[in-house]
């Protein structure tokens, strides 16, 4: 299925302003590209813009910071031009042409869908503007009761990766997280310093209905990480990837789900919680 790339129309860019475009829900979206300015020259993306929010169906499905969607991509080794945001929803840099295109997010079937993008204050006078790219195809994954994609009969199956965030205040050595996450298909856990000089976690240790799912410290996190094509950045505390073997790969607890943390001194953290979904109810 050939990718359209076609430019978007970003309505209301005003300082201070909720900019908006709304999706067709006849396609499945690849990524989307977000390039700004201000009076005309080229501006650190950051600068200008706070926080992409997505909905689906009037439903929240994605609320990101920009520093955040920039430094998850750049995990992913597909960093962003200074002046650019771009929020993949495709994985381009999983191997092959299906494990590439299973997250992006189709719409088919979807009554409504909007982007909005929370732009921040500027000096007097300035003005504002956002070019924008979308990439997307017509093509919709059919698949077989084993999973399996059949391409001509089955049931649709729309994979699509969500972001939820915990704030937890942190005390100096461990502390445990319990049943925050149950029921979930987590794909990865970024853990964010809520401020710029927050500490490295030391070791994150995590166990699914009382079985051992995740045991390591940091450094021996980063180097597996590296060598499934993935960088851990200074910039971030800890990263759980469960999904080493294709974004579709998830940790699930039914039960019960304890996250013993340790750091090395007090200090608040942001979880954020990349969650698979398999529909748009």
């Amino acid at each position: 299925m050939p990718l359209t790339i076609e430019p978007i129309s970003v309505e209301s860019v005003s300082p201070g302003g909720n900019a908006t475009h709304s999706l067709r829900c006849d396609r499945r979206y690849h990524q989307m590209r977000y390039r700004t300015f201000v009076n005309g020259v080229a501006t650190p993306v950051e600068n200008v813009i706070n926080k992409i929010i997505v909905t689906v169906n009037r439903q929240e499905r994605r609320n990101l910071s920009v520093p955040r969607i920039r430094m998850i991509n750049a995990v992913n080794l597909f960093s962003d031009p200074i002046d650019t945001v771009t929020m993949h929803f495709a994985e381009p840099w999983q191997e092959g042409y299906e494990a590439a295109t299973r997250t992006a997010w189709d719409l088919a079937g979807a009554q409504s869908a909007e982007v909005t993008l929370d732009l921040k204050g500027q000096a007097a006078g300035a003005v504002v503007a956002i070019e924008a790219l979308m990439v997307y195809d017509m093509g919709i994954h059919l698949f077989d009761t084993d999973g399996k994609i059949t391409g001509t009969a089955g049931t649709p199956v729309f994979f699509n990766i969500r972001h939820a965030t915990q704030s937890h205040a942190l005390v100096d050595g461990e502390f445990t997280i319990s049943d925050k996450t149950v029921r979930q298909n987590i794909c990865r856990q970024f853990f964010f310093a809520l401020n710029d000089d927050g500490e490295h976690l030391k070791k994150v240790i995590v166990r699914a209905d009382d079985n051992l799912k995740f045991s390591a410290n940091r450094q021996e996190t980063k180097d597996i990480m590296a060598d499934y094509g993935m960088n851990l950045l200074d910039d971030i505390p800890f990263v759980i990837p469960y999904d080493l073997n294709g974004r579709t790969e998830c940790l699930y607890a039914g039960k019960s789900m304890t996250m013993e943390i340790h750091s090395p001194v007090a200090q608040t953290i942001d979880l954020l919680n990349e969650t698979l979904h398999f529909s748009w109810n």
